[in-house]
């Protein structure tokens, strides 16, 4: 099992350039711009990524408590499965729209349909909200497919994973999980945040301002139903996770993929060299992400085949 190399990665020109207008930003943090300017702010970035590929059909519905859904159908699709798709953005920003071009990118390597979820964000809606509409994401895809994969970057890592627990707990099986970087403990308490937490894009403070907004007042962020690593993953289903060097939640992602591994379950996990937390809406500024985040689709459509045969 692979974790982060031993000796810092020598970086491609594109990642130097970004880095380095990531440290000339001086601006004001999350906790100084609050809620509505953060998410102005990832609306913005958003709105600059290049579109995705064309598919051959496209729902928009609402499931749950009124949360929409916007589902990828890619040609010739294998609808014996579908990927449930549960973006990032510290549980406070992000949308349809921040991740669509990620989602035609997966539904396109996999050849299987994507399920997008516009879940409710902190933090007008704490935990346990988002977790609910994941699970009745994947409850409204059971309708039309047998197989139901849960996949998310970032804060949807963690809404992937505690849904998938809350799901086995209750005896319904997810299929397959694609974790891209997840936020695993809302503790905070492994090195990595430390050592990448000012400078590499995400820093220490704005990841402790996101899980304030998330985690309930009077719930211990460590607790297990918040916090991934804190909680049960006895009989969870084949795992590909996809960690970042330069990311200050690389030891927890690699720690949860231990845990996995130690109770059975079937993982492939790697850490990006050279690459920072979000690398996988990031395909069009950073060649090497564009280049990472087709290794793991690929891999991703791999393991759903092999689960198949």
């Amino acid at each position: 099992m692979s974790t982060a190399p031993e000796t810092p990665t020598p970086l491609h020109p594109d990642m130097r350039a970004w880095l380095d207008a990531v440290r000339q930003d001086t601006g004001p943090g999350c906790r100084e711009l609050g809620a509505a300017r953060v998410r102005g702010r990832g609306a913005d970035r958003a709105a600059a990524r290049l579109p995705g590929p064309a598919m051959a059909a496209i729902l928009e519905t609402t499931v749950g408590e009124d949360v929409r859904v916007r589902r990828y159908e890619p040609a010739d699709a294998d609808t014996e499965t579908t990927i449930v798709y549960l973006h990032g953005g510290g549980f406070v920003v992000g949308d349809l729209a921040s991740h669509d071009a990620l989602c035609r990118r997966l539904a396109a390597a996999t050849g299987t349909p994507v399920v997008a979820v516009d879940y409710r964000r902190a933090p007008e809606h704490p935990a346990p909200a988002a977790v609910d509409d994941a699970i009745a994401a994947v409850e409204w895809a059971h309708l039309t497919s047998a197989r139901v994969a849960l996949a998310g970057d970032s804060a949807g890592g963690a809404i992937a994973l505690l849904a998938t627990a809350r799901l086995h707990a209750r005896g319904e099986r997810v299929h397959a999980l694609l974790l891209g970087y997840p936020m695993t403990d809302m503790s905070l308490s492994f090195p990595s945040v430390e050592t990448y937490g000012t400078g590499h894009g995400l820093d220490a403070a704005d990841l402790d301002w996101y899980i304030e907004q998330w985690v309930p007042a009077g719930i211990d962020r460590s607790a297990a139903s918040v916090s991934p690593i804190s909680g049960p993953v006895s009989g969870f289903p084949p795992t590909l996770l996809v960690a970042a060097e330069l990311d200050p939640l690389h030891d927890e992602a690699i720690a949860f993929a231990h845990r996995l591994q130690a109770a059975g379950t079937l993982v492939s996990v790697r850490t990006e060299p050279g690459l920072p937390h979000g690398f996988l809406v990031m395909v069009d500024a950073l060649e090497p992400a564009r280049l990472a985040s087709e290794r793991a689709f690929t891999e991703f459509a791999e393991l759903l085949t092999a689960l198949h045969s």
